[in-house]
């Protein structure tokens, strides 16, 4: 049941429309199509049983782990995508306020080609403020779709605004310059934590083993 809780998270978070059961099945299905295909032509070339055996169960073992490895690319992507698209969203919506659109007719046309799959994300989203959906439900069923902290602790954020107040047009571009800037800090420390792990890498594999045999020569 966890497992299927976790595939049927990150089926909803990838955008995937097939159902948990099905994804499993079609894994299952490849599976043994890839372990059989494994273990026959090991006993073609007459490996012991063993081999053979073992060759089943690494070739089972092994779809099921690029099926999943896929799924947490695919969600991984979307996330940083939408992360990456959040502050021009957030930005065009509270330009179009500013022209005097409604909140719902703001979000609508924040939707744009070049947004991907979250130009449709939005539309769904405007259409439920159409609909007569508060925007705490409308945006956070845009939030419940991608796997990204950034994005809910946004939707958060909004609602938190809204509810206290705030005037949203202002809330909208303040929040925009945040996960802009938010999204600079962490490509930074990304880089920063990259570097190291290069230096780290160097000083482990070259720099140490050259060190000790100098020190050893030198000894000697």
């Amino acid at each position: 049941q966890s497992y299927k809780k976790w595939v049927e998270e990150n089926l909803r978070y990838a955008g995937f429309s097939i159902s948990p059961w099905k994804f499993v099945g079609l894994m299952v299905l490849y599976g043994f199509s890839v372990a059989l295909a494994l273990g026959t032509i090991l006993y073609v070339f007459d490996y012991h049983l063993i081999w053979v055996l073992a060759g089943w169960i690494t070739g089972f073992i092994a779809i099921f782990a690029i099926f999943n490895s896929i799924l947490g690319i695919v969600v991984d992507n979307r996330a940083r995508f939408v992360e990456d698209m959040l502050p021009d969203v957030l930005q065009l919506m509270a330009a179009n306020m500013r022209s005097g659109f409604a909140p719902e007719r703001a979000l609508l046309l924040s939707a744009r080609p070049e947004f991907g799959f979250l130009e449709t994300e939005i539309k769904n989203a405007s259409k439920e403020l159409f609909s007569g959906s508060n925007i705490e439900d409308a945006l956070g069923g845009i939030a419940r779709k991608i796997n990204s902290r950034i994005l809910s602790t946004t939707v958060k954020l909004i609602v938190e605004g809204i509810k206290k107040g705030g005037e949203l047009t202002k809330l909208l571009e303040q929040t925009a310059e945040d996960v802009r800037n938010t999204r600079i800090l962490k490509k930074e420390i990304t880089a920063q934590v990259t570097v190291y792990a290069i230096f780290i890498f160097f000083a482990t594999s070259i720099g140490a083993p050259f060190l000790y045999g100098i020190s050893t020569f030198l000894a000697e």
